[in-house]
């Protein structure tokens, strides 16, 4: 499985290293920090020496696993990349931000993406 994934997981990993931080923006390589589905496919496309639409389709395949993995309640663990989980919010009472008046926020399910060490060891360099 991660022998498999591995190319996209280093196309991630890359992408993150590139940060240069000015006083007003972040930009990768002169844009913006905004990486879409497209560019991501791309990237991992010309690392990989592979089509972008064999590249995409194991983009959605990636995509789905964690989902389905995730809605499911398990998690999925990439040393050294990241963790992905889910976690229970218990209902609570708010308020409508335009009335004021109270209301029951319902529980709920939210994916969560924990970032690895070497992630964060990347981001921070």
């Amino acid at each position: 499985f991660i022998l498999l994934y591995f190319p996209i997981l280093l196309t991630l990993a890359n992408y993150f290293d590139k940060f240069v931080v000015t006083t007003k923006d972040i930009f990768v390589e002169g844009r913006y920090v905004k990486m879409n589905k497209s560019e991501l496919v791309s990237a991992m496309a010309s690392k990989t020496s592979d089509s972008k639409s064999s590249t995409e389709k194991t983009l959605n395949a990636l995509i789905e696993i964690i989902s389905d993995e995730l809605k499911n309640g398990g998690k999925v663990q990439l040393v050294g990349f990241g963790t992905f989980e889910t976690r229970n919010r218990a209902a609570r009472k708010g308020r409508n931000p335009q009335t004021g008046a109270e209301m029951k926020i319902p529980a709920s399910t939210s994916p969560v993406f924990k970032a690895g060490k070497a992630l964060k060891d990347i981001v921070n360099k």
